[in-house]
């Protein structure tokens, strides 16, 4: 008798047990004994699907830091894996390429943008560290998918001669505002904003791909004018931004008016994109100084203004600070007992 798994880069292993005298009962005791009882179950990781990572991340419910995580964190994820998540389930886990993710991502409301995306890291993480997923950059396409924090008219007046590939900058030397290219918005506008291997990646891919593609082209230029001038961020909002929310449920759509949490919104566009990104930071320990290096805010006072953070979220991280046994009371009332994680990931449903 042999027991046979797949280790982290999915090569297939075994250990003989016993001879074909021993019993199934015998074999799985010794299997206990020699602590090989993780491995069953197991998925290949190279043919792991995304479903089955992600059903491993919800399960284990903690933080990168090893953290427990509040309730209602806990079911903002399984909400988002349910709604959202489940649309790469089926899909090889490892295979998924970052411009499929990004494009995806670029059609879901700005308001869950960064949370989809930070959720989707942290799924991959947790596989790579289990070793549900073979280790590695090219296995993991959330290195690959990436933000500026650059201001919507910055981003439509950028030609291909502003981005720098060998040094990964994006030169900022000009805005498109009110159908005029202008001048950056201060002194600090115009520092240069990182571009990471993977934003510079889906770049070059875009670059192949448009009919646009001199130094001196826009980079996302205007179809119907021939390139001539950059496309207008009030069609990309009208388009294909608030379409995405409502469809979301971000935003709910009354009379043809879009409301969020009852309330009519009056401004809901490319620029609700810079205070996400802020935000999403903060709530994740980035200092108020790097976010406004980022965003090349003259002041602190103005990324302040910037940062919406939960005020919910945020007193229940106090009280669990505060009171343990609230912690305690919390984190029993939504995990599952130890040695069942199978049937508390039935339980999800996904």
């Amino acid at each position: 008798m042999f027991f046979c798994w797949y280790n982290d880069v999915g090569c297939e292993r075994a250990r003989v047990l016993g001879d074909a005298s021993m019993t199934d009962a015998d074999g799985w005791m010794l299997v206990s004994r020699l602590e090989l009882d993780a491995e069953v179950g197991r998925p290949d990781p190279v043919k792991a699907s995304f479903g089955d990572v992600l059903r491993a991340w919800l399960d284990y419910g903690k933080s990168k830091t090893g953290e427990e995580k509040a309730h209602s964190s806990l079911e903002g994820d399984l909400s988002r894996a349910r709604v959202h998540l489940t649309f790469w389930n089926d899909r090889i886990a490892k295979d998924i390429q970052p411009r499929e993710i990004q494009a995806w991502l670029d059609g879901k409301s700005v308001g869950i943008r960064s949370k989809l995306r930070n959720e989707m890291s942290a799924v991959y993480r947790h596989g790579q560290a289990t070793g549900l997923i073979p280790p590695g950059e090219e296995c993991n396409p959330m290195s690959l998918v990436a933000v500026t924090g650059a201001r919507a008219s910055e981003v439509l007046g950028l030609r291909w001669a502003d981005l720098d590939f060998k040094k990964g900058r994006i030169h900022i030397r000009r805005a498109w505002t009110q159908g005029k290219l202008g001048k950056p918005k201060s002194r600090l506008s115009r520092r240069p904003v990182p571009m990471v291997t993977g934003l510079a990646t889906l770049m070059e891919a875009w670059r192949a791909e448009t009919i646009y593609s001199s130094d001196t082209d826009f980079i996302f230029p205007s179809i119907k004018l021939g390139g001539r001038q950059p496309r207008t961020g009030g069609i990309m909002v009208t388009d294909y931004i608030h379409p995405a929310a409502v469809a979301a449920d971000v935003l709910e759509l009354r009379d043809g008016v879009r409301h969020y949490d009852g309330e009519p919104v009056r401004r809901f566009g490319l620029h609700s994109m810079r205070h996400g990104l802020a935000t999403w930071l903060a709530d994740r320990g980035v200092h108020p100084s790097v976010i406004q290096r980022m965003l090349r805010h003259s002041s602190p006072s103005m990324t302040m203004h910037y940062i919406h953070s939960d005020a919910r979220k945020a007193q229940e991280e106090f009280i669990e600070e505060l009171i343990p046994s609230a912690k305690s009371f919390i984190i029993n009332g939504v995990k599952g007992k130890k040695g069942h994680c199978g049937s508390t990931l039935r339980e999800h449903n996904l």
